[in-house]
């Protein structure tokens, strides 16, 4: 009686057993993928990157207060500047402009100021600093957003680093771009309190996957589901 067990036993293991065989090892590919790992770190540890990030806020149109006390239209957290440092003005056609109190001066590319036109455009950001404390601000669907950065907040000082797999060569799918025939526009969600809708983004290309053997179909599910981010912890976990 014992013989039905033992063969349904078998029977579940032999499709286990013949469905993923091994992939040889690309050390070139797993090099690539470590020294990505490296430089996503570096770039998260660095001055101003997203570890050091301290607050963001929205402007009004008119004169924003900004400093760490509660009167303040923008509050910054203790320790990260006096009670009052300054006003930021945004004025419709106009350079978002920064004007600090008597006797507090910030530095910037071009050296210190206390009073000065910010840029605003996203992919070059201009940061002003005085100690620990940086921000900048960017325009974001004509509404402008400042980003407080603190350089020596617990968050970076404690960051331990991210969590990875080991590289595998079962979790490459080999793809190619094909330009569409039309760029689609897609929308993405957004939780950004100062964005009040739905970013669209021009997509001009498709991902085009060859045939591939099952453990190509069954890696692409198994990284869908390891490779999202962990935000409540900050770590990735990617293949």
């Amino acid at each position: 009686m014992r013989i039905a067990p033992l063969f349904l036993s078998a029977a579940l293991l032999v499709p286990a057993a013949g469905f993923a065989q091994p992939v040889a090892v690309d050390a070139a590919y797993v090099k690539s993928v470590k020294d990505w790992r490296t430089r996503a770190d570096q770039s998260l540890r660095r001055d101003d990157g997203w570890l050091t990030l301290a607050g963001r806020y929205p402007l009004k149109n008119g004169e924003n207060t900004f400093g760490t006390a509660p009167t303040n239209d923008i509050v910054f957290p203790k320790g990260l500047g006096p009670a009052g440092m300054g006003s930021i003005f945004v004025e419709p056609g106009k350079p978002v402009r920064v004007k600090l109190v008597e006797g507090y001066k910030m530095k910037a590319e071009d050296g210190e100021f206390t009073e000065r036109e910010m840029g605003t455009n996203p992919e070059r950001r201009d940061w002003v600093r005085n100690g620990r404390t940086a921000f900048h601000i960017i325009e974001r669907n004509g509404r402008y957003v400042l980003r407080l950065a603190d350089n020596e907040n617990a968050v970076r000082k404690n960051f331990g680093g991210r969590v990875w797999y080991e590289v595998d060569d079962n979790y490459r799918i080999p793809a190619t771009y094909v330009a569409y025939d039309t760029p689609r526009k897609i929308s993405m969600a957004t939780r950004m309190p100062y964005c009040p809708a739905r970013p669209e983004f021009i997509c001009a290309t498709a991902i085009s996957r060859p045939p591939a053997r099952a453990i190509a179909e069954q890696a692409m599910v198994t990284r869908t589901v390891t490779s999202m981010p962990n935000l409540s912890s900050g770590m990735m976990l990617a293949a």
